[in-house]
């Protein structure tokens, strides 16, 4: 059986909206609309069934015109009733025969001019399709594709080579139109233009809603190729954190080999409205371990807040924190060994700095009350008494913002000194010190204590019960 002309321009269309990744010659479209083609003959031969039906319309209508003469003269003759009237019933039969042929010539003549205007835009779509093969791409990727039919139909996503496109000459129309979630991913990462910063807000929202093909696209992402430090309000807004894979995301780096997976760039609340997928987040960037001091650090204190002291120090480390005040400034003293990078990220969470001592008066109350606390902490002296040590000086140092205290023991005299120590590195120290904002109110004494809006309360405190 002839194919449609409906078939031939589906497979026309198939066949120009793939174009940009398997381009063919004008042959293609010579061997189905040319004179010789199926397509061809199914046109003719419809032109010949109506001059066929004209014909036997103008037999029988003659047929017709002789019956009445045979009644005529039949009836002159005085032929009996029966034949007369069986003559006429012959009549009426050829009367209906004609009508019949008539409306069969009017849909024929119909359908013929359908076929006419869909063999026109066949031959439209050819030459819109002959004259993108020699745009330049400079206007766009995907010249003359009826976004409405492509998206409509997906076959489009199926036939484009997506590895092969240049994203980055794409029109703002281009990306508006594409339906994402049918771009076939993997491919795309191939593309050495490819970036997910393409994806526009429409684009996520039909990832996102895409079904169980959103797993496979956010599977299918590099998530270390994505440059964290420039993500886009649009782009940081339309991915949907709890698919992203971590494990990939903390191995970006830039071109000079640096790591540029930013904490800052997650929506840390978006993460964890999903226990599972921020467990994952947690194990993932292994924010407990020294090695994510350095990514802790260059996190702000708002997205360290987010994540939880706790989800990055452990939940032992209230146990570890003791306060000191002065007249000066309050501190925390965190009885833990860091790294600089993680004792800053640490103070940072805590919404305080390093300490920094700024005058030998603040300096000198500050030292004075370390020591009063050193000489009552069991933590102290275990480190100050090490059983090998039964003579001369032990010594651990306190890191604070950009000097170190100096804590040392004669075990002969049992004396304790504390002093500033400019020439030792954090590295060295085993305890820290935080200096906490000022309260930005006094909390007068008949008004309700929020422990929530207070860094201070629940700390313990140097002379509270039990172990320090």
């Amino acid at each position: 059986m002839s194919p449609t002309l409906g078939e031939l321009i589906d497979e026309l269309d198939d066949y120009y909206i793939g174009s940009s990744a398997d381009p063919v010659g004008k042959q293609w479209i010579e061997d189905r609309l040319g004179e010789s083609s199926d397509f061809s003959n199914h046109y003719n031969s419809l032109v010949s069934d109506k001059t066929n039906l004209v014909e036997q319309v103008s037999a029988l209508t003659s047929d017709k015109e002789d019956l009445r003469e045979i009644i005529d003269i039949l009836a002159d003759k005085e032929w009996t009733d029966d034949r007369i009237e069986t003559l006429a019933d012959d009549m009426i039969l050829s009367q209906q025969t004609i009508t019949s042929l008539q409306s069969e010539k009017i849909n024929l003549t119909e359908n013929l001019e359908s076929k006419k205007l869909e063999y026109d835009l066949v031959i439209a779509e050819r030459d819109a399709l002959l004259s993108a093969q020699e745009q330049d791409g400079t206007d766009g990727i995907f010249h003359y594709v009826n976004w409405k039919r492509a998206n409509k139909r997906k076959n489009f996503y199926k036939d484009v080579n997506w590895s092969a496109i240049p994203f980055d000459a794409l029109t703002e129309a281009e990306i508006e139109n594409i339906d994402w979630s049918e771009v076939l991913t993997e491919q795309a990462e191939q593309a050495e233009t490819f970036d997910i910063s393409f994806i526009d807000v429409e684009g996520w929202t039909e990832v996102n809603s895409s079904g169980k093909g959103k797993k496979e696209i956010y599977n299918d992402l590099n998530w270390q190729e994505v440059d964290y430090q420039n993500l886009s309000v649009t782009t940081r807004s339309g991915i949907d954190w709890s698919r992203v894979d971590y494990k990939e995301a903390i191995l970006a780096i830039n071109e000079q080999g640096e790591a540029i997976f930013n904490l800052d760039a997650v929506d840390i609340e978006e993460l964890k409205s999903k226990n599972k997928a921020f467990k994952r987040f947690l194990k993932a960037t292994s924010l407990r371990t020294e090695s994510a001091a350095s990514l802790l650090a260059a996190a702000s204190s708002e997205t360290l807040e987010a994540i939880g002291l706790n989800n990055y120090t452990g939940k032992k480390f209230n146990k570890r924190i003791r306060s000191i005040s002065t007249d000066f400034a309050d501190y925390s003293l965190i009885m833990k060994k860091c790294s600089y990078d993680r004792a800053s990220a640490i103070a940072k969470g805590m919404g305080g700095t390093l300490a920094v001592l700024e005058t030998g008066e603040e300096t000198e109350s500050f030292v004075d009350e370390l020591t009063g606390f050193i000489q009552r902490s069991k933590r102290a002296a275990r480190i100050l008494n090490p059983a090998e040590a039964l003579t001369g000086t032990s010594s651990f140092n306190i890191a604070l913002g950009s000097w170190q205290v100096s804590v040392f023991k004669d075990q002969e005299e049992s004396d304790i000194r504390v002093y500033l120590d400019t020439w030792s590195t954090v590295e060295d120290s085993k305890w820290f010190v935080v200096e906490m904002p000022e309260p930005a109110a006094v909390i007068p004494d008949d008004s309700p204590v929020d422990a929530t809006t207070n860094p201070l309360i629940n700390l313990p405190v140097s002379d509270a019960p039990g172990e320090i």
